[in-house]
């Protein structure tokens, strides 16, 4: 998904990591829904003309909970990511879609039913979707391979791999199904096997994570974002003891 060159500047320059940016200016203008399914992510645009993606989902914000957290981490462990923000609706923008008069009734019904902050990722112009196992990139495929074997996310597949480019850089992007167990769901069992770096035989990197800094990704969610009071300290608990595995070598 996808901004002008300087927003492209801020993916490939440096270290490569795209660093959050805390809270982004207030979101006034909707461009609609840039892709069907089953979050149906929407493009917003804020008061000074930079466009974000986010998603329309009532609450509670399992996706935006684990968007967060997990770019917060892929930060940590230096793996890039589209800029990333806690995005405040504008109140007029919001009045208008509660109302239903933009179309995008579900985020309308996201905005009445739990507020007006969400997880935008920056748009980024020229980027495209990579749709099939990239080559040449193994080392930052065993990092992600890494990170989503962390955050227990399933939805990096051979087939599906959830990777962006822009320019000559790859980005790790759509992590909205980690952090299963706050849905109450089990960790998928398949998630090693149907990787895409599995699909070109890689394994994954060795983790190095402080305690620290899972903390500090896990308590930059908004408190009510988080589906039931224990969440927050059950999802730090599981990272710290996931962390522990992957740094020791083992596979969670």
């Amino acid at each position: 998904m996808n901004e002008s060159a300087g927003g492209e500047a801020a993916v490939v320059a440096g270290t490569g990591v795209c660093s959050y940016s805390g809270l982004v200016p207030d979101l006034v203008y909707s461009q609609g829904v840039v892709a069907r399914g089953s979050t149906d992510p929407v493009l917003l645009v804020d008061s000074e003309g930079h466009a974000w993606i986010t998603k329309l989902q009532p609450a509670p914000m399992l996706d935006h909970v684990a968007e967060l957290v997990v770019a917060h981490l892929a930060a940590a462990v230096g793996i890039a990511t589209p800029p990333f923000a806690i995005g405040t609706v504008d109140r007029v923008l919001a009045e208008a879609l509660i109302r239903g008069e933009l179309r995008e009734a579900r985020l309308g019904r996201t905005l009445q039913t739990r507020g007006l902050t969400l997880f935008a990722s920056r748009w980024l112009s020229g980027a495209h979707d990579v749709t099939s196992p990239p080559i040449g990139a193994d080392d930052f495929l065993s990092q992600v391979l890494c990170l989503d074997l962390l955050v227990a996310n399933p939805d990096r597949r051979h087939d599906h791999p959830n990777l962006l480019r822009s320019g000559v850089r790859l980005l790790a992007m759509d992590h909205a199904q980690a952090l299963p167990w706050c849905r109450g769901q089990a960790v998928s069992q398949g998630l090693v096997a149907q990787h895409v770096a599995t699909s070109l035989g890689l394994r994954p990197a060795t983790l190095f994570i402080t305690e620290d800094q899972i903390k500090a990704a896990v308590e930059a969610v908004p408190a009510d974002w988080w589906p039931r009071p224990d969440a927050r300290d059950a999802t730090l608990d599981a990272l710290v003891e996931r962390a522990t595995v992957l740094s020791q070598g083992g596979i969670p």
